[in-house]
Order: C-alpha cells, then structure tokens, then sequence
C-alpha cells in the first residue's frame, strides 16, 4: 500500500464524513469555517487522503448535533470514534508511520508553542490598545482555540506512537512541555466561527495520520 492508497478502513471513515457533511450547512458553523480556511485539506479528508484530527470531527459532530439533536449527536460521536479509531490504526500500520507521527507532533507542538506566544503578545497589547479592545478580543479567542486545537491533536498523535509496536522504529525522543496560552484577559474562553484568516491557524489534514 502506498502513502497515496487508502485502505478500507480509510475509505470508510471518508464515507461516513461525507454523509455527515451533507446533513450540515457548509456555509455556517465549524463546517463552514474549516471550508473557508482550508477548502483543499477539507476536500482531502473527505476524499480519503487524509484522516482530520479528532478536534475537527468532534467540531463537525458539534454542527450536527446542533441542527438535528443531541440523541443523534451522541450516536453518530460513538460511530464516529470507531471509525476514526480504525482508520487511524490502519494507516499506523504503514512502513514509515511512526516518523510520519513523530513529524506531525513536532508540527503541533510549534503550532501550540506559537499560538500560546501570539497570545501573550496581544494579552500585552490590550492595555495599550483600548480602542481596539474588541478586535483584540476577537484574536485572543481564536489564538486560544488555536493553542486547544494543537494541545488535543498533539495529545492524539502521542497517544498514536505509544500505541505502535515497539519494533515499529526508532522511540521517540523526549518533548519538552511547550507553554501554555494565559489566562483570561477579557476575551472568551472559546471562539465560534468567524470570518477565517487568524493567526496560527493549520488545516485540518494538517497534523492528522499518515
């Protein structure tokens, strides 16, 4: 199998998220979001090429259990972990996975580390900027979900080697913690969907599998 070939398991997953998909608006919600910011890694993981991390399928799931209920929310999310879970060890399963992995954590932990920096700067910047207080809100709210986003999907990626065999490759080398975005700062704790183009965002497919 090459890295371009999707095996079932994939294929599957792929399927399901475009059945998803279909059933939420593509103009509003997370879904329109990650259309706007990154039409071509969207496409990808609906095609089968990529398998998105679990935050963009869980954000996806957000949007349907929205529109049609929590009961269907909740039995599409345990569908969805199956399929995300076997699609996932499928593609561990390929010559080269693990520094594949390894790549993508080094990926996730810049785009944490970076997001958590840009943070500081603008929590510095909103006592000197007041008349721009609301933009900077705005920013610090997309900044931080940006910092959630890479924390969970480095998270997901670690979970991903541990699970591996242990004469799949080389181990892995130690990780320094990278910092933590600040605390609160006038901005809300978690950002909805807006117009695209913040700083730090990575598509989709961009930390994902193999």
């Amino acid at each position: 199998m090459t890295e371009q070939q999707a095996g079932r398991a994939s294929v599957e997953f792929a399927h399901w998220l475009g059945e998803l998909t279909a059933l939420i608006d593509p103009g509003s919600g997370w879904y329109g979001v990650f259309l706007a910011r990154d039409p071509d890694g969207m496409r990808a993981c609906l095609s089968g090429d990529e398998l998105p991390p679990w935050d963009v399928v869980e954000a996806l799931l957000g949007d349907f259990a929205e529109l049609r209920g929590e009961e269907p929310g909740r039995a599409q999310t345990a569908r969805a972990r199956r399929l995300h879970a076997s699609a996932a060890a499928e593609r561990d399963a390929r010559p080269g996975a693990r520094r594949a992995l390894l790549d993508r954590l080094q990926a996730a932990l810049r785009e944490q580390a970076r997001a958590a920096e840009r943070a500081r700067e603008l929590t510095a910047r909103a006592g000197t900027a007041p008349d721009g207080a609301g933009r900077l809100a705005h920013d610090l709210a997309w900044l931080r979900d940006d910092h959630a986003r890479a924390t969970a999907r480095a998270a997901e990626l670690r979970a991903r080697l541990a699970a591996l065999p242990q004469d799949a490759g080389p181990r892995p080398a130690p990780v320094r913690p990278e910092p933590t975005a600040p605390a609160e700062s006038g901005a809300a704790s978690g950002a909805g969907p807006a117009v695209p183009g913040t700083p730090g965002w990575t598509s989709p497919a961009g930390t994902a599998g193999p």
